[in-house]
């Protein structure tokens, strides 16, 4: 199967956040938030913490992204206002599987509040439902507990840990990776009505 071309939604509402297009103007909270959480470039496998000017580049490169069916940035907002408190991405896609890997963050300061839950389980429900992929992926350091929490908690399953998979940062380091399926997801969210 081709690479799907991948209409990024306007707007997706969760319950408490609102996920939509990253834009430039993200560009200075974007980098900030790297710059309040030292580890959070680390535990997310960037190389170096992004910039105002990377972050422009990407949004830039973005729209192309989705056009070729390779990734998707959403940012994530609080319901009632439109700053930016981090995102998800949807990459790593292989359409002949229907499957791709779901990451994301949040800023220091919108932490601990079920913002990045209700955001991951906003994004899965679109991928499920609208892109039609059948299999989400995510994947984290071992010692990202936050992350392995969040994952337990919308439905993933830990299907194990990949010894040194990743060089992080001159690093390497254990990878614990999480599937979820789309039938599993329908059984979950059915389930919870």
């Amino acid at each position: 199967m081709a690479a799907v071309e991948i209409t990024v939604p306007e707007r997706l509402e969760g319950d408490r956040v609102v996920l939509r297009p990253l834009l430039a103007a993200d560009a200075r909270a974007y980098a900030s938030a790297f710059r309040q959480d030292d580890q959070m470039g680390r535990l997310l496998g960037v190389e170096q913490d992004p910039t105002e000017a990377d972050v422009v580049g990407r949004v830039e490169a973005s729209a192309e992204r989705a056009r070729a069916g390779r990734g998707v940035q959403l940012a994530v907002c609080a319901a009632s206002e439109d700053a930016l408190l981090g995102e998800v991405l949807l990459h790593s896609f292989v359409w002949k599987h229907r499957r791709c890997e779901i990451g994301f963050w949040l800023s220091p300061g919108a932490r601990g509040q079920g913002l990045a839950g209700d955001a991951v389980a906003r994004t899965l429900r679109w991928a499920f439902d609208d892109l039609d992929i059948e299999r989400m992926e995510m994947a984290t350091t071992t010692d990202n507990a936050p992350t392995r929490q969040l994952a337990a908690r919308v439905g993933f399953a830990e299907e194990g840990v990949q010894r040194k998979r990743n060089l992080e940062r001159g690093v390497r380091v254990d990878m614990v990776v999480f599937g979820l399926l789309a039938g599993e997801w329908t059984r979950q969210r059915d389930g919870a009505r």
